[in-house]
């Protein structure tokens, strides 16, 4: 593990939660799904508990036939614009599909972003899943897993080169010379690739950071080789500590590889919480949960992940035999997490598997009391599984305050967190020695 001494904390923001049932709960609103103020509200409550960063993840493409999930309609640039001006030191960090989306307006809308948060923006980077996302951009399908990787590669490069068109003094701004800009101070990039033709310079100065955190979210290959040698921060997910043991030592040894410092790759595990001042009390809120999801979306859910039709099954009857992962599987991490569960023997029927998934999509869980909910962080961290974490509550509305009230505290005085002070994003993350 690195030596810095603190552990590293990113919320997420939605609005709703981390379970697939927990718009149905009691404790959840569902009509601030959309509510800007409450979003508003929850990144300012993590900005007062010394929280890193705040995070949302998005997508591209809606299921009309699908009436049971909650629509998170607010478009990433558009809400984190507005949270960065309600906002004064945590980080905002949103994701860009690299499948979908263009470097140049990218590259702007980031600048523009650095601009407005003094320097405190991350831009996670994702490969999109799913051809509904393809075809609402012109395409019939998704094009395969190493086809948009290396789009995602030469997006990366494009938009690096955009924000580095310009340095970091040239703005020279002397009106009796009559000069606004230091002569070769801004230049062309004039990039031509396999899927960008681009030729610049961004019409943006740089912003405070010099570019934005890079972040990236997916634990295959390709992923992996992509994390390693150009994000900043990396998230993953979990539901084995040898695991995340084991990607961890994976990308700081491939970052080291391709010339980086390793410390300077900071990787983020994703963990769901649901914690009561009861354990007792946090249990019953997670049986509840387990069961406002009916049996069938919970199959569903499952084989959209698998990619493997087990909607006919019963409880208790054995996992079939599941695919090896392809280019053209839409979540190759959580299928190979899941076949690493049944063959160590962790998950055997049905039943085992919607328990480990337990409402979601393969993210480690840990509910209870402060003090549990506390044990499960300082037991992964200090066994060297990630530099820090991934707040996803269950259920956002009242699992990701108590979250932020009870826990935080309990891990300042174990002397595992340190508040946040402030600063670029870089700085908060220590990434700017």
């Amino acid at each position: 593990m690195s030596d810095h001494p603190r552990m590293l904390l990113t919320f997420n923001i939605d609005t709703i939660g981390h379970h697939h049932a927990a718009w149905r709960h009691p404790d959840t609103d569902p009509r601030r799904a959309n509510d800007f103020e409450y979003y508003a509200h929850l990144a300012v409550l993590a900005e007062d508990a010394g929280v890193h960063s705040v995070f949302i993840a998005d997508g591209v493409s809606h299921d009309p036939d699908n009436t049971h999930a909650p629509v998170l309609g607010l478009e990433p640039f558009t809400l984190f614009s507005a949270i960065a001006a309600r906002t004064s030191r945590v980080g905002v960090i949103l994701t860009v599909s690299s499948s979908f989306s263009h470097p140049y307006t990218v590259a702007r809308q980031f600048a523009s972003l650095e601009h407005i948060s003094r320097g405190r923006s991350g831009i996670n980077i994702v490969t999109s899943t799913g051809d509904a996302a393809a075809r609402n951009y012109g395409l019939d399908r998704l094009p395969d897993h190493g086809a948009r990787y290396r789009r995602a590669h030469e997006f990366a490069d494009v938009i690096t080169e955009l924000w580095d068109s310009w340095d970091d003094d040239a703005l020279e701004l002397d009106a009796g010379a009559n000069r606004f800009v230091r002569p070769g101070a801004v230049r062309r990039i004039d990039h031509v690739g396999e899927n960008f033709r681009v030729t610049g310079p961004l019409n943006s100065p740089r912003g405070p950071q010099g570019r934005p955190v890079i972040v990236q979210a997916g634990s295959s290959q390709d992923g992996r080789e992509f994390a390693s040698g150009r994000a900043d921060v990396v998230y993953t997910i979990s539901q084995s500590l040898d695991d995340a043991q084991d990607f961890y030592r994976d990308i700081k040894q491939r970052a080291a590889a391709a010339g980086r410092d390793p410390d300077r790759v900071k990787v983020l595990l994703g963990i769901r919480v649901l914690v009561e001042d009861s354990g007792t009390r946090a249990r019953e809120k997670a049986a509840e949960l387990q069961d406002l999801l009916p049996y069938e979306q919970k199959l569903a859910g499952i084989s959209r992940i698998l990619q493997t039709d087990l909607t006919r099954l019963a409880r208790e009857e054995p996992v079939p035999p599941l695919p090896e992962p392809t280019d053209r599987h839409q979540f190759q991490t959580q299928l190979v997490m899941i076949r690493k569960l049944i063959d160590r023997g962790e998950v055997k029927t049905i039943g085992d598997l919607i328990e480990r998934l337990d409402g979601g999509q393969g993210v480690s869980s840990i509910t209870g009391d402060p003090v549990e909910v506390a044990d499960h962080f300082e037991e992964w961290f200090r066994a060297g599984t990630a530099d820090g974490f991934i707040i996803l509550p269950q259920i956002t509305q009242t699992s990701g305050p108590n979250f932020l009230r009870s826990v935080l505290p309990e891990l300042r005085r174990r002397g595992l967190f340190e508040q946040s002070t402030g600063g670029t994003l870089k700085h908060q993350l220590g990434l700017d020695a």
